[in-house]
């Protein structure tokens, strides 16, 4: 790129750091981190671009230190296999195949809308589709 391209779009990128810095301090009520970045005045621009640089960074790591990390958002399980016993029920309760694989009978019965009959069921099921899996995995033994 040509020295004087490459100074110019250093320019650019600096003033919308500069613009943008000012609109993140007065949103997150940081008016003397604005200030700093603002203010900074040197003969040498390249010591003024550090300077602000530094500016900024503070100015980003105070925002960082005010905020909380957004949390992101859970991937859904996926869904419950349309053949399996009391799939609606399961589903309803949040239930995932993985879930349903760790438990015994007594934990399948009290879960809302399992008796014994159904929890019977799904551990058939369960029994059944593991041995088809098992069966069917070329990674396996």
């Amino acid at each position: 790129m040509h020295s004087r391209i490459l100074a110019e779009r250093n320019e650019a990128a600096l003033n919308r750091l500069v613009s943008a810095s000012a609109i993140l301090a007065e949103r997150f009520n940081l008016d003397e981190k604005a200030e700093a970045v603002a203010s900074v005045r040197e003969r040498d621009y390249q010591v003024q671009a550090l300077f602000q640089r530094e500016a900024i960074a503070d100015l980003l790591e105070a925002i960082v230190a005010a905020t909380e990390p957004v949390p992101s958002p859970a991937a859904s399980p996926a869904p419950l296999p349309t053949d399996l016993p009391a799939r609606a029920a399961l589903e309803k309760q949040g239930q995932t195949l993985a879930a349903l694989r760790a438990m015994n009978r007594e934990q399948l019965i009290a879960l809302d809308d399992i008796g014994p009959a159904k929890a019977e069921q799904i551990l058939k099921w369960l029994t059944a589709h593991t041995e088809d899996a098992t069966e069917n995995n070329p990674n396996e033994p």
